[in-house]
């Protein structure tokens, strides 16, 4: 679990470094994820969907 844990802080912590580093956004909506199996710790990320729904189905994959 500790390694779980270790691997979600650090995907956190890159994600947090671009957005800072990143210029506004743009009016229109697009949509990611992240996803982090707790059975296998095994992590799993989306971007650029149009929704919710299709980001989240894409991270799990």
């Amino acid at each position: 679990m500790k390694v779980v844990v270790a691997r979600a802080a650090l995907l956190l912590g890159a994600v947090l470094t671009m957005s800072l580093g990143s210029p506004p956004a743009s009016a229109q909506d697009h949509c990611g994820a992240i996803a982090i199996s707790q059975s296998t710790g095994r992590l799993g990320w989306s971007y650029d969907f149009a929704n919710r729904q299709e980001a989240e189905n894409a991270a799990k994959r």
